[in-house]
């Protein structure tokens, strides 16, 4: 997809801030433009200043000849010196937050393993729904496109639980953040 920029014409386009993880654009040589007015308009304007912007309000972009290239992918080329082959995954869940201590390479099971609760979530636990049938709680967690039923429970606690060990034996450490949401939310339903 963006192979046709290489690490050394992004070196050329952005300086790279690991403290922060945010791009600035460098002053761009005369081989990136159809001529030295275009050259010297844009270093003008904006050499030096921040080059993402958030066109969804969840991930930062930045354009470069007329395309628009994810942030965190850029940086990974950037600093690895090739385009990631998989996804690239925000290790915080912070999808603005582009040090490259934050990113790593994942496929895409991976990646969906280090999502938040959904906003539709109606048990306050991740993994966790009311099967009315059985007037029970389940415990589901996805693996290799498919669902794996963990068990049946009278309480969401217990569920909740279920779904923690679930999701650390299907999905590691990248099912992390998924096992401290529900961690939180088994704290706070235990304090009520």
């Amino acid at each position: 997809m963006n192979d046709h920029l290489s690490q050394r014409y992004l070196l050329e386009c952005f300086d790279y801030s690991p403290d922060t993880g945010l791009l600035s654009w460098r002053r761009r040589p005369i081989h990136h433009f159809t001529s030295e007015v275009a050259m010297n308009r844009f270093n003008g304007r904006f050499t030096g200043k921040e080059a993402s912007s958030s066109l969804n309000g969840r991930y930062l972009y930045v354009r470069v000849n007329k395309k628009h290239h994810l942030c965190h992918r850029v940086i990974w080329c950037m600093h690895h010196g090739l385009w990631p082959e998989g996804d690239v995954d925000h290790i915080n869940g912070n999808k603005c937050d582009n040090r490259i201590e934050n990113l790593r390479c994942v496929n895409r099971s991976q990646n969906m393993s280090n999502v938040g609760m959904q906003k539709n979530n109606s048990s306050g636990f991740i993994g966790v729904f009311w099967a009315s049938r059985e007037a029970k709680w389940m415990a589901v967690v996805a693996h290799n496109k498919k669902n794996i039923r963990l068990g049946m429970f009278d309480c969401p606690i217990q569920a909740a639980l279920a779904y923690n060990a679930g999701a650390l034996k299907y999905h590691g450490s990248y099912a992390q953040k998924k096992v401290d949401i529900n961690i939180k939310a088994i704290e706070l339903a235990r304090a009520e």
